[in-house]
Formats: C-alpha cells, sequence, structure tokens
C-alpha cells in the first residue's frame, strides 16, 4: 500500500487544495461498501480510530472508489484560491 501516487504525497495534494498544514492519510483497500471501509477498516483498527478522532483535526476529507477509501486529516482551513 503506497501513499504516493502520479499526482504526489497526501501532503502534496492537499496542498494543491489549499490546505497548507499537515495532513494525515487513511487508506483501506479491499472492503466492499464504503461503511464497510468506515467499520473493518478504520473504526475497528486502534491505530487508525485513534488517529481518526484526534482533536488535532478540523478538516476530513473522504473519497472511496472501487474498493478502495480514503480519508485525509488536517488542522487547516483552506486558503482561498
Amino acid at each position: 500500500l503506497w501513499h504516493i501516487g502520479a499526482d504526489g504525497d497526501p501532503a502534496t495534494r492537499a496542498s494543491a487544495e489549499g490546505f497548507p498544514e499537515v495532513v494525515v492519510e487513511h487508506v483501506c483497500i479491499g472492503h466492499g461498501s464504503p461503511g464497510d471501509v468506515w467499520w473493518e477498516g478504520w473504526y475497528r483498527s486502534p491505530d487508525q480510530h485513534r488517529s481518526a478522532l484526534s482533536q488535532s483535526w478540523s478538516v476530513i476529507g473522504y473519497g472511496y472508489d472501487g474498493r478502495v477509501g480514503t480519508q485525509l486529516f488536517s488542522r487547516a482551513t483552506p486558503t482561498p484560491r
């Protein structure tokens, strides 16, 4: 599992969308629905769950495509483009 793609790493992608602060990315592969990704992939994973509940984050982004789910967390406010 890689967090780096053709469009860069999580920080590069977030920066391109106006998030200048630190970003944490969670990726989950192989579950049949967005609900399964949340429950089986992130909620039941102690490290992912703890990270998601951190009070450090004020912004979350979520995406699901096929059998891949991605969460991004930041404490930043987007800057206007």
